[in-house]
C-alpha cells in the first residue's frame, strides 16, 4: 500500500482519503476510555489548538525539506526540527459513548429518520 493513502469500506462503496502524514522521529500512543462524556469532552476541548491539521502536516513537511536543502547547500547534516503535534482519532465504541456515532443495533432508527437517512445513504 502507498504510504499516506488509507482505504475506508462502506457498505459497497469504497473510499480512498489521500492525506499528509505527520512528520515523527518518535510517537506515543494514549487510549482512554469514555467513562463520563460531558467531562471527556471539556477535556478535549482544550486539545483542540493543538491538534495537527493536514495543512499544518504539510507546512510541517515544507520546514523540514527547507532545513534540509539548507543543510545540504552549507554541507553540513540537517538538524532536527522540534514539530510536536496531537493527532486525534476514535473507534466506533468511543465515539458511540461520546454520543457521536450510530451503533448498527440503531440502523433502523437512523432508517425512519429522513435527516439521518440522507447522511447515512448507502
Amino acid at each position: 500500500m502507498l504510504p499516506n493513502v488509507y482505504v475506508s469500506a462502506w457498505s459497497s462503496k469504497i473510499l480512498i482519503f489521500l492525506r499528509p502524514g505527520l512528520p515523527k522521529r518518535f510517537q506515543t500512543f494514549l487510549f482512554f476510555r469514555v467513562k463520563n462524556r460531558v467531562d471527556f469532552k471539556n477535556r478535549l476541548k482544550t486539545f483542540i489548538p493543538k491538534i495537527i491539521t493536514g495543512q499544518d502536516a504539510c507546512e510541517m513537511s515544507e520546514i523540514i525539506k527547507k532545513a534540509r536543502k539548507e543543510a545540504q547547500d552549507a554541507k553540513r547534516s540537517a538538524k532536527l526540527q522540534g514539530l510536536p503535534g496531537i493527532n486525534i482519532s476514535f473507534t466506533s465504541t468511543g465515539l458511540e459513548a461520546l454520543g457521536a456515532f450510530v451503533n448498527t443495533k440503531d440502523q433502523f432508527l437512523v432508517q425512519q429518520d429522513e435527516e439521518l437517512s440522507t447522511v447515512f445513504q448507502d
